[in-house]
């Protein structure tokens, strides 16, 4: 079976979105060898990560025909006609090489004739759709046309645990044999600090008191624990962001 990966970047300095698709590029390439399948990787919004990675156009004009295109199926649709002689830079390049089965191994997923696997971050929209990241300019809108028209057709839905499979099942009414949980992969990163030394006490002492900053995103699922820590902890263990943190607050060592 040919699978096609497609990623979004990787870019450098993109943060945890970088991160993540840098761990999920590195073990697949790792793995492929070793697999019966075959793999074609595809890029967007960014230059190829190596040679054999197939770059998706994303200039203003290839998005502006890509949105026509969805525009006029959806009439077709609406009619109950076909969709002829309508495909997307991606639907030919697929096709052309001989592609089984897509996987959307981050963020971004188009259409295509043929099944797919969808990677879901995060849809915590739903659940609170007054949070201000959401809530102006018609971005929840957006987000939940954009969800609602690709989660419900994949064969597999993929989220990182047991909370975002909720999610999904309840606000997309997915079988929940569909949906499976995989959880993030720890960036390479991360790995390579946890095999260095830790600091030494005295240079720890220099850095004299502090309180932790734990930058939480704002749509996570997580908030629901924040809001929980921050109704139990005093005043002073606040963050400088304003969002309070489930970590007691260290104290300079004596």
């Amino acid at each position: 079976m040919k699978v096609a990966a497609v990623f979004w970047g990787p870019q450098p300095g993109q943060g945890r979105a970088d991160a993540f698709t840098e761990s999920i590029l590195e073990a697949l390439r790792e793995t492929a060898a070793q697999s019966k399948h075959e793999f074609v990787y595809y890029v967007i919004a960014g230059a190829p990560g190596s040679s054999d990675m197939l770059t998706i156009p994303y200039t203003r004009r290839e998005r502006y025909r890509r949105a026509a295109i969805y525009r006029v199926r959806d009439m077709l649709d609406q009619a109950s006609f076909p969709r002829r002689r309508l495909h997307t830079w991606l639907e030919r390049s697929l096709a052309e090489e001989g592609v089984d089965v897509v996987w959307f191994a981050t963020n971004y997923v188009e259409q295509c004739d043929l099944p797919y696997l969808l990677t879901i971050l995060d849809v915590e929209h739903v659940r609170q759709p007054w949070f201000r990241e959401v809530s102006a300019d018609g971005e929840w809108e957006r987000r939940h046309h954009h969800f609602s028209r690709f989660i419900p057709k994949p064969t597999r839905v993929i989220v990182p645990n047991a909370a975002g499979r909720d999610q999904i099942v309840r606000h997309f009414g997915i079988d929940p044999e569909r949906v499976l949980c995989l959880p993030h992969p720890t960036p390479a990163f991360a790995r390579e600090a946890a095999r260095r030394e830790p600091l030494p006490r005295e240079r720890v002492e220099r850095l004299g008191p502090f309180t932790p900053y734990v930058p939480i995103p704002p749509s996570s699922g997580r908030t629901r624990t924040m809001q929980r820590c921050s109704t139990r902890l005093p005043s002073s263990h606040a963050a400088a962001s304003g969002t309070s943190s489930c970590l007691p607050a260290p104290t300079k060592a004596s």
